[in-house]
């Protein structure tokens, strides 16, 4: 039971100290031979005894640190990362161009890692395509020999913040955070009253567009993530007193930058001839004015298929980009339009566990276990799909895919939004609003 567990831990932590002692002591007794005897081979022979006694100390004290991890679980984090292929290129993870830009951004993230609190918070903000998530991979990378780094899972089913103690200096990221406040502040507020007791470090980091979002439905009550984040009373003061600064509000990326992005990829498709780069910077700034490394990378594929992209418009670079997509990859192997209609759910819900296809949320509207291919599901969203179903991502894509998806063909044809409207809501009602609220 509980009463065993805590225990056993405080046993283990008892033998640590112990044997903590005992190389102090071992060391202790080397300086001392080392200083009285001067017969050399008997001095040798008890130095190589000493030695491998401490080697046996620090293997016992290796193993005591394995149990003792077992017997304090900790939080699952995942580090993302991808072998890059043509339909997974597009996503932060896959990390298909090097990391560019950034370096004042990543000297404050690494400034917020290093800072000797025991508990902090931050949080990243910006558009969409910005690079916010790479960013945050990138600080996770940088620092993995040191810290227990990663993403937070939205299931990963870890409730025991209240008690719970890091095995390592430990970095928490949680990407879309308008969808988890409430997992955001059981953290925060339990973490922040005892950070002077916990064993090691921690550091909240979150993700997200805007601190002042409209991820509410509307004619709601709710307040907005941000709102409900903070709360009020005790929390607000504990959600004040653990932040480390003010939001980090990624800027544009420089044109720089953005060429040299667009310069990689094409190269990298053995494009010998590069175009004309302050024409190309400037159709991309007429594009996308916020300076976003996703909308630069569109723009490369769009120049390896030879378009010309001047006097194009957002919306027509990301159809174009999509509808090759679909033309080169989808098509070919056989995806259905049940097909699409499980990645919109998938996407508008932040991703499902395979089950649902045992139960449905609505009939004859997605694919039947019988009719379901993890190829083809792998195809369309880039990511394995033998047990979960993956959104379409970046998120500037996977919103745009969908509110196609749903366009009526003609005036009656509304059932597929109703449906999909419905179906996500009852799947998860929270990514479902953050997703309308984004799109």
């Amino acid at each position: 039971g509980v009463e065993g567990v805590q225990a056993s831990q405080e046993l283990i932590q008892r033998d640590l100290q112990t044997l903590n002692v005992l190389r102090t002591q071992l060391d202790q007794l080397k300086d001392t031979i080392d200083y009285r005897l001067p017969n050399e081979p008997f001095r040798r022979g008890l130095d190589r005894a000493i030695n491998e006694m401490r080697a046996e100390v620090e293997h016992i004290e290796a193993m005591a640190g394995e149990v003792l991890a077992v017997l304090k679980p900790q939080p699952r984090l995942d580090v993302p990362s991808f072998a890059v292929n043509e339909t997974n290129r597009l996503h932060f993870a896959a990390r298909r161009v090097p990391f560019l830009g950034r370096k004042r951004e990543a000297k404050q993230l690494q400034d917020f890692l290093e800072t000797d609190r025991p508990f902090v918070w931050w949080v990243i903000t910006g558009p969409g395509g910005l690079g916010k998530s790479r960013l945050a991979l990138e600080l996770c990378l940088e620092n993995l020999t040191v810290w227990r780094a990663g993403f937070l899972p939205r299931a990963q089913g870890f409730n025991s913040w209240h008690e719970w103690q890091p095995s390592k200096p430990t970095l928490l990221v949680i990407d879309y955070a308008s969808t988890r406040p409430q997992d955001a502040q059981d953290i925060v507020t339990n973490l922040y009253p005892r950070a002077s007791n916990l064993d090691r470090p921690v550091r909240l980091l979150l993700i997200e567009r805007s601190t002042v979002d409209g991820s509410t439905e509307e004619g709601s009550t709710d307040r907005p993530w941000w709102d409900r984040f903070r709360g009020t009373g005790s929390t607000l003061h504990a959600v004040e007193g653990s932040q480390f600064a003010p939001p980090l509000a990624l800027g544009p990326m420089p044109p720089e930058n953005l060429w040299e992005s667009i310069c990689f990829i094409l190269k990298l498709a053995g494009k010998i001839s590069l175009p004309n780069r302050d024409e190309t910077l400037a159709a991309l700034h007429a594009i996308d004015p916020e300076g976003r490394p996703l909308f630069a990378a569109l723009a490369a594929d769009a120049l390896i298929a030879d378009r010309n992209i001047r006097r194009w418009d957002r919306s027509r670079l990301i159809e174009d980009v999509l509808r090759r997509e679909q033309a080169l990859y989808w098509r070919p192997t056989g995806v259905t339009g049940r097909d699409k209609n499980l990645l919109a759910l998938a996407t508008m819900t932040g991703g499902l566990d395979l089950e649902i296809l045992q139960s449905p949320p609505m009939e004859d509207f997605l694919p039947t276990p019988r009719e379901y291919a993890p190829e083809r599901y792998q195809i369309m969203s880039g990511r394995p799909a033998t047990e979960f179903l993956a959104p379409f991502e970046p998120d500037i894509l996977g919103e745009f895919f969908v509110l196609e998806h749903v366009k009526p063909l003609h005036k009656l044809d509304t059932a597929r939004a109703d449906k999909l409207r419905r179906a996500s809501w009852r799947c998860s009602p929270p990514q479902a609003w953050s997703f309308l609220a984004r799109s």
